[in-house]
C-alpha cells in the first residue's frame, strides 16, 4: 500500500520546499519516491526557475520529479492562472496525481502557500487534500509568530477531518534563542502525540546541503520514518 502526503505550511515561504527535499530523499534509499509540484507559481519554467528546479538539484535521479501547471506571476493559483488567462484543471490535477501516487511506495505533492490557498474560485489545497486521500504535513517556522500560524492551521486540518500525520519545524537555526527553544517545548507539550521534525537552518548554496542537514524528532516518530535512525531533540534545561 502506497503512502501519500500533502505537504503544507502555515505561510509561504517557511521551508516547504526544503522540508520536502530532505523528505523525499531521506525515504528515497528504500522506497520508490515522488515529489510533485501540482501548481507552480512565479515561474516561467519550473523546471529551471521553479521549485522542481531545487528537487533536480538535490535529489537522486530515481526519485520521480515533475510539476502539473505553472503561472507566471508569484500569486495564488486561482489568482496567477485568471491572470495568465489560463483555467486550472481541478479534476485533471487529481486524476494525476491519483496516478503518480498508485505507481509509487511513497508520494509528497508540494502545496503553495498554506492550506486555505484557493486553487479555483471553489476549491482550495484542503480540497485538493481531500480528493487525492493524502495524509498532511505541516511545516512551520521556529520564530516569533509561529504558534499562532500553528495552531489555526492544525485547527483548520482538524476542522475538515485531514489527517496530520507530521509537523516539521524548518530552519532552526544554530544559534538558537530562548524564543526558538520554548516555541518547541511548547509544541511538544501541547501536541504531545503529534510526531514533530525539527530541521536545522542550512545554507542552501553549499553543495550537499539537504543530504548533510540535521534532523530531529520530538515526541513520536511517524511510521514512514520509524526506521530512519534520526536523534531526539534535546531542549536545555536552564533557558
Amino acid at each position: 500500500m502506497s503512502d501519500v502526503f500533502f505537504i503544507t505550511g502555515t505561510d509561504t515561504d517557511v521551508g516547504k520546499t526544503v522540508a520536502a527535499s530532505w523528505l523525499a530523499f531521506t525515504v528515497s534509499k528504500e522506497r520508490k519516491t515522488a515529489l510533485v509540484k501540482p501548481m507552480q507559481t512565479g515561474s516561467v519554467s519550473p523546471e529551471l526557475d521553479g521549485d522542481e528546479a531545487f528537487y533536480k538539484n538535490v535529489l537522486p535521479e530515481d526519485v520521480t520529479i515533475t510539476t502539473f501547471s505553472t503561472y507566471p506571476e508569484p500569486l495564488a493559483p486561482s489568482i496567477a492562472a485568471r491572470r495568465s488567462e489560463s483555467i486550472i484543471n481541478f479534476d485533471q490535477i487529481v486524476k494525476k496525481s491519483l496516478s503518480i501516487s498508485a505507481d509509487h511506495d511513497i508520494s509528497f505533492f508540494e502545496g503553495a502557500g498554506g492550506l486555505l490557498v484557493p486553487i479555483t474560485d471553489s476549491k482550495n489545497m484542503a480540497d485538493y487534500a481531500q480528493q487525492i486521500d493524502a495524509q498532511t504535513i505541516l511545516v512551520a517556522r521556529p520564530d516569533l509568530g509561529t504558534l499562532n500560524h500553528i495552531l489555526l492551521t492544525i485547527e483548520a486540518i482538524e476542522q475538515r477531518k485531514l489527517k496530520l500525520a507530521l509537523l516539521v519545524i524548518s530552519g532552526f537555526p544554530d544559534q538558537a534563542e530562548v524564543v526558538h527553544w520554548e516555541n518547541i517545548q511548547f509544541l511538544g507539550n501541547y501536541f504531545s502525540e503529534l510526531p514533530i521534525l525539527i530541521l536545522s537552518k542550512v545554507d542552501l548554496n553549499e553543495p550537499h546541503a539537504i543530504q548533510n542537514m540535521s534532523a530531529y524528532f520530538c515526541n513520536v516518530r511517524p511510521g514512514f520514518l520509524k526506521d530512519v535512525p534520526i536523534p531526539r531533540f534535546l531542549i536545555p534545561k536552564n533557558l
